[in-house]
């Protein structure tokens, strides 16, 4: 294993985090299309700036094939 792989192993986003990224984005997403600000998915604040971290997680994840 070279070097980069396992950096891009060790920084890459666990699974659990990935999938809380796609379920808290698409319910901000429902609700900012409804007019509404920030939310709350199973009790953690969900706003514009932490939707744009969870699209950061997202695009990682599909850029390393998780």
């Amino acid at each position: 294993m070279t070097l980069i792989t396992r950096a891009r192993t060790v920084f890459s986003p666990f699974p659990d985090a990935v999938a809380f990224a796609r379920k808290a984005l698409a319910a901000f997403e429902s609700s900012e299309a409804k007019g509404r600000g920030a939310i709350q998915v199973d009790g953690r604040m969900v706003d514009a700036p932490i939707a744009a971290q969870y699209r950061w997680i997202l695009s990682v994840a599909r850029e390393r094939g998780l």
